[in-house]
């Protein structure tokens, strides 16, 4: 009796030790996406910016000069470095789903 009681004792822990495990795991996984959802307004701000600079070189300045205009270039980089931040948080997700508990395509969706 004093066996079962043992085995069921430690069993108990390991239970709870993977139950700790995994909530910490999945809080990781939704502050990534947190971030990943901040990541796509900031990324859509520039877009909306980068339109309205568009717009404004095409039809109050020269459009030639859309593809060499500094500010049209920052926009860019901005969005670039916004995307490449993303694709990160999400490779880090990646590494969490070791299983199929965590959806990396929802992830995916959402960040498109």
């Amino acid at each position: 009796m004093s066996n079962l009681f043992d085995d069921v004792k430690k069993n108990l822990k390991e239970w709870g030790s993977l139950a700790a495990d995994k909530a910490e795991e999945l809080t990781k996984v939704g502050r990534l996406k947190i971030d990943i959802l901040s990541l796509n307004r900031e990324i859509e701000k520039n877009f909306v910016e980068l339109g309205g600079k568009v717009y404004e070189l095409i039809y109050k300045e020269d459009q030639g000069r859309i593809k060499s205009n500094d500010e049209v270039k920052k926009i860019i980089q901005r969005i670039a470095t916004f995307e490449e931040t993303r694709e990160e948080k999400i490779s880090e997700i990646r590494d969490f789903s070791s299983d199929d508990d965590i959806d990396v395509k929802s992830v995916k969706k959402e960040s498109k």
